[in-house]
């Protein structure tokens, strides 16, 4: 597949990036099968990646927090993610008021879009605030005198990611300004902009574009073999979702015929939080609006034992708790328990159900 074409040459400019995403094209040709909305979605998808790559290797540098994150890999719709550049050999300071934001987790990582295990991780319950939810948290290779919040990084972290749970649309999220607090050694070279270093970023972008859509077109045809069904995540491909370590994760997929629903139970464990929400075929969350598209702990109504029935349908399903895919049949479906107290989370109960039924 086209993932594998990570050694070509990055100074061949613009021929080997349209090369590339010819490539991916025939991709997804091959992995959408006869379904015509998951190839023009499909189609989409590339195009994001490729104006995401664009974005990230052709922006500014310097600490500047980048909320223009491709939504993409199971994207949980109650997350606004963030994240900035870092200089390896720096020191950093950020600086935070919660407002709204119910949870606040960041990471530090090796690699442009974030190595799934952290370097450094921190969150809520662990980061010390004053007056009105405000804070500061150091953010480098050790932790300065008095500092009350320390994020590591190692000699070769080079982003921080940020995670905010805003559990509401209403909600407001928490402000931050990231800062440089120590002196580089040198001082920074003009970027004089050269034909050659240009090519090289297009052929940066390639690979990315490539290693992303590689990445997910496994991930989906693993996921896709959960029928109707949630499970723990593939040993394949554990180390790479598992990006907080606050979390619990499972994955499935919905298969649906115009006439059913898929009727999901859950039963939440004691926890920060947990959501439930439904993707595409390439992993893209499914949202709208005005229409309820996935579910959290605020935005359901629980039973009287005090679990949760979720109902998934193609069409506008009016039982309690219900989502709406918008018109998709098929797709991803991911689980997320956030700071569960106890050993075993358990795993929702699928049923496949007539639409017009109980």
């Amino acid at each position: 597949m086209a993932q594998d074409m990570a050694s070509e040459d990055t100074a061949m400019g613009w021929p080997a990036l349209f090369a590339q995403m010819s490539r991916l094209q025939a991709d997804i040709e091959s992995l959408c099968g006869d379904r015509p909305l998951d190839r023009a979605e499909g189609t989409r998808y590339l195009s994001r990646l490729l104006a995401a790559g664009l974005s990230r290797f052709n922006g500014r540098s310097g600490p500047v927090i980048d909320y223009d994150t491709p939504r993409i890999g199971g994207f949980n719709p109650d997350y606004r993610f963030g994240h900035a550049r870092l200089d390896p050999g720096g020191s950093y300071r950020l600086h935070g008021t919660m407002n709204d934001a119910r949870r606040l987790a960041l990471s530090t990582h090796v690699g442009a879009f974030g190595t799934a295990r952290p370097v450094g991780h921190l969150a809520t319950g662990r980061i010390r605030s004053g007056a009105a939810g405000r804070f500061e948290i150091d953010i480098g290779h050790e932790a300065p005198p008095g500092s009350q919040n320390w994020l590591p990084m190692s000699s070769t972290t080079d982003t921080l990611m940020i995670r905010q749970l805003l559990t509401c649309r209403t909600d407001r999220p928490a402000e931050l300004d990231l800062e440089r607090i120590d002196t580089p050694t040198a001082a920074p070279a003009m970027d004089v902009l050269t034909v050659e270093a240009q090519h090289e970023r297009l052929g940066i972008v390639a690979l990315f574009v490539a290693g992303a859509a590689g990445r997910f077109f496994r991930w989906t045809e693993l996921i896709s073999r959960l029928s109707n069904t949630i499970e723990p995540v593939p040993a394949e491909i554990e180390d790479e979702v598992r990006a907080d370590p606050d979390t619990f994760y499972a994955i499935g997929s919905f298969d649906l015929a115009d006439d059913e629903r898929l009727e999901i139970r859950i039963t939440p464990p004691a926890c920060e939080y947990w959501g439930l929400h439904t993707t595409n075929h390439w992993l893209e969350p499914i949202e709208h609006d005005s229409l309820v598209c996935h579910r959290n702990d605020v935005t359901s109504e629980p039973n009287e034992d005090g679990s949760v029935t979720i109902s998934i349908a193609p069409v506008e399903d009016r039982r309690p708790n219900a989502m709406h895919t918008l018109g998709h049949h098929n797709g991803a479906i991911f689980y997320r328990v956030v700071g569960a107290t106890g050993p075993d989370v358990a795993l929702p109960v699928c049923t496949i159900r007539e639409r017009s039924g109980t």
